[in-house]
């Protein structure tokens, strides 16, 4: 078949390619391995590129996914990766089980102790990019410029006579402007515990909250 000639030359599994059905063909040495091989080069990029974009680490996962069919490696690798199928399907299982299935609100002491582990190793693997840090000195510049803003108007409020419509018009400013800063300091603590920023980091390091 032309097609299986096409598949087994460009992945140079060798001659004895030709001799084998079509199915074996297509799911042994080509689909499964091949998605496999994919997200195991696309985390190894991942590893030594922390904070490159989503995009570019898969372009360099099908590079180097390219380069191991070019130089004739992929034949073995594809055997390897196939004879330890159940064991891919067991580390997925395994993994699927401790992020999803497990839960921090167990009973103390028994499987809650292995979710508190799984959401400690996440938040020890967030790196901070460019990308999160300007966000959040983003939000630390805006939650400041409201509370300048408090301050001035409730220095002026002070200045105005009680009861009178510009006092009370200042006094619904005020309120609006302290509904959005309490806002923003929920978004800022919680950005913050995203990326695992202790209290004491988020204040020496960002000063927040401001004196």
């Amino acid at each position: 078949m032309a097609i299986q000639e096409i598949i087994c030359g460009v992945l140079k599994l060798g001659a004895t390619c030709l001799s084998m059905p079509v199915d074996k063909l297509l799911i042994e040495y080509l689909l499964v391995p091949s998605v496999i091989l994919i997200i195991i080069l696309y985390f190894a990029v991942n590893l030594f590129l922390l904070g490159t974009g989503v995009k570019i680490k898969g372009l360099l996962a099908i590079v180097f996914y390219i380069v191991i069919i070019y130089q004739g490696w992929y034949g073995f690798i594809a055997q390897f990766i196939w004879g330890f199928i159940p064991l891919w399907l067991l580390g997925a299982i395994g993994i699927f089980i401790l992020g999803k299935i497990v839960k921090k609100e167990w009973v103390v002491g028994g499987p809650g102790k292995v979710a508190e582990t799984v959401e400690d190793w996440k938040k020890a693997g967030k790196k901070i990019t460019s990308k999160d840090d300007k966000e959040l000195k983003s939000k630390i510049r805006e939650y400041k410029g409201k509370k300048s803003e408090i301050e001035n108007i409730k220095d002026h409020i002070n200045k105005l006579e009680k009861g009178s419509p510009k006092k009370e018009r200042r006094e619904e400013r005020l309120y609006d402007i302290e509904i959005k800063q309490g806002k923003l300091e929920t978004e800022i603590y919680g950005i913050a515990e995203d990326l695992n920023i202790s209290n004491d980091d988020l204040k020496n390091k960002y000063g927040f909250p401001p004196d």
